[in-house]
């Protein structure tokens, strides 16, 4: 579809942070990096005859090292649009947890339930009372405005300095500039639910993390 509009400035593919997660201690750096196993036209080629029950037993095999297909497929994704990209003026960008805004339109606005914000909601409710997890572990949260605003900071400089033969990545993240541990979001969710409450919870508000 893109490559029929003739007067197109930019195409930002939105992708995730977590694209790469299974490679350990080793810095993200903001490249392609290709999947192991096979190639996304390979992928694409299989999904034609094979069933959900041989699917189903070749996915551990087929995603390698990814922790699940939700990485494997950003990272597929990402190879085939570097791929396919021709003359196409392309970038990508990796948010990482995408969360309630910081300033705009106001602070704490969300427009649904989905990631984080669910389990957050959850828990100042009372309905979820912990949460399994690496309470020592970086959550890197991202307030949605700011998301918001560094992507259409991306698409106007991939419109205005167009790059010859790369396609420009953008990591945005929260872990190295600011970090805080799921230990603190839930020690946070915990003070000020309890402080502020909703009305009618569920029970008392906790944010417990815990890895057993």
């Amino acid at each position: 579809m893109c490559k029929q509009m003739k007067k197109l400035e930019a195409c930002v593919h939105v992708s995730t942070a977590y694209t790469n997660c299974h490679i350990q201690d080793e810095t993200i750096m903001e490249k392609v990096y290709k999947p192991h196993m096979v190639s996304p036209k390979q992928i694409l080629e299989a999904m034609k005859w094979m069933n959900d029950d041989i699917l189903k037993d070749i996915t551990d095999r087929i995603i390698s090292s990814h922790p699940n297909t939700y990485a494997f497929t950003k990272a597929i994704a990402e190879q085939m649009l570097l791929d396919e990209r021709d003359q196409l003026p392309v970038a990508i960008f990796r948010p990482s947890i995408v969360t309630a805004s910081v300033r705009e339109p106001f602070p704490g606005w969300v427009d649904n339930m989905n990631g984080a914000t669910g389990i957050i909601s959850a828990m100042g409710c009372g309905f979820v009372k912990a949460m399994y997890g690496g309470k020592h572990k970086l959550s890197d949260l991202v307030p949605v405005d700011l998301t918001a605003n560094v992507l259409i900071a991306v698409a106007w400089h991939t419109a205005t300095h167009r790059a010859a033969d790369e396609v420009p990545i953008y990591n945005f993240t929260s872990g190295t500039l600011n970090p805080i541990t799921w230990k603190e979001i839930g020690e946070c969710i915990t003070d000020q639910f309890r402080r502020y409450p909703i009305e009618n919870p569920f029970w008392i508000p906790n944010g417990y993390v815990t890895s057993n």
